[in-house]
């Protein structure tokens, strides 16, 4: 039984947050991207998050420099590592420090479907560290540092307040399998959302699952709280994240002993 207090808070939040969108879907479609993005950061994600987690918009990179296209909505643990911001919320996103990202669309056509699985993909494909779970040393690659386990990817997700495909017809399940080759057994793309059409979300190769749509929105309160459900466990899979593996150049260093002797070491 949900606590009815929690519900109607949801229940308002989202409400809300439509109210905002209908109200924008006047915009030009240039200025509609950037508003929607907005409504979902603002008036759906951030009142839900846990405290110490943070929401931008921008690319994620992993300590190798490699880069994601730009992404909607990018939701960090800064206490695993800080991110690059250029303002307020624009920036680049250490992979590591990196438990979310969602493609956020007014209208969700097979364009826009194809540039989310392509975006995730990508995302994907960064490398996240090995997980180090306590340090004896700041020296990355030191025999002090205690490692194991496997960190958990970046959950990928699509939101959209929209869809061109029509009710009777082909679903947003149906419409994806066909773009990612992959949809029944590693998608791109784990979780998406479509306002008054339902929530759909994989459960293991060979499963999706389908939250039908209700006049209170249920679809979207169930995606955001699986969203959020999922960042803690998320985080913790992580470890300890280690700035220099980002910040440190491979470069040769020397240790120098109380007899005055150097001896030149190389980082690995």
């Amino acid at each position: 039984m949900a606590n009815a207090i929690v519900r109607a808070r949801m229940i308002s939040t989202v409400k809300n947050a439509l109210n905002q969108f209908r109200e924008a879907s006047q915009l030009h479609h240039s200025l509609l991207r950037g508003r929607v993005r907005e409504i979902a950061l603002d008036g759906l994600l951030r009142p839900l998050v846990p405290a110490g987690i943070s929401l931008g918009t921008g690319v994620l990179a992993d300590n190798l420099g490699v880069q994601s296209p730009e992404t909607d909505v990018v939701i960090i643990d800064p206490r695993l590592m800080a991110p690059v911001l250029y303002d307020d919320r624009f920036g680049m996103f250490p992979v590591d420090a990196c438990l979310a990202a969602i493609e956020v669309k007014s209208t969700l056509d097979a364009g826009e479907s194809r540039d989310a699985v392509s975006k995730a993909e990508l995302i994907k494909s960064l490398c996240l560290l090995p997980v180090v779970h306590s340090l004896g040393s700041a020296i990355p690659g030191s025999a002090t540092m205690q490692l194991g386990g496997r960190p958990a990817g970046v959950a990928t997700g699509v939101f959209a307040f929209s869809s061109d495909l029509k009710p009777d017809g082909k679903t947003e399940l149906e419409r994806y399998c066909e773009i990612d080759p992959n949809a029944w057994t590693s998608p791109a793309i784990r979780v998406m959302c479509v306002v008054g059409r339902g929530f759909w979300r994989f459960q293991e190769p060979g499963v999706w699952t389908f939250h039908p749509p209700t006049p209170d929105y249920d679809e979207v309160i169930d995606f955001l709280s699986v969203i959020v459900n999922s960042l803690m466990s998320i985080s913790s899979s992580r470890g300890l994240p280690l700035l220099g593996q980002y910040a440190i150049e491979l470069r040769s260093y020397w240790e120098i002993a109380a007899d005055g002797s150097k001896t030149e070491r190389a980082r690995r």
